[in-house]
């Protein structure tokens, strides 16, 4: 999924958090702050469980 915008995409991740699919948003962030993550360059991958959320990070885009 390829988001146009950051706020598109953490609405996305939120709602996610918000159903209980993923893990909580504390440890997302800290996810995200440990491996260099743009917030406002996700892609959601696969969700595989409660516990493990993958992402990768694709081109920036250009929205301030």
């Amino acid at each position: 999924m390829i988001y146009n915008s950051k706020k598109e995409a953490m609405s996305y991740i939120q709602d996610i958090l918000d159903r209980g699919i993923a893990v909580g948003y504390y440890r997302l962030k800290i996810f995200l702050q440990k491996h260099s993550i743009e917030v406002s360059a996700l892609e959601i991958v696969e969700i595989r469980g409660v516990d493990e959320l993958n992402l990768v990070s694709i081109d920036s885009f250009n929205d301030d």
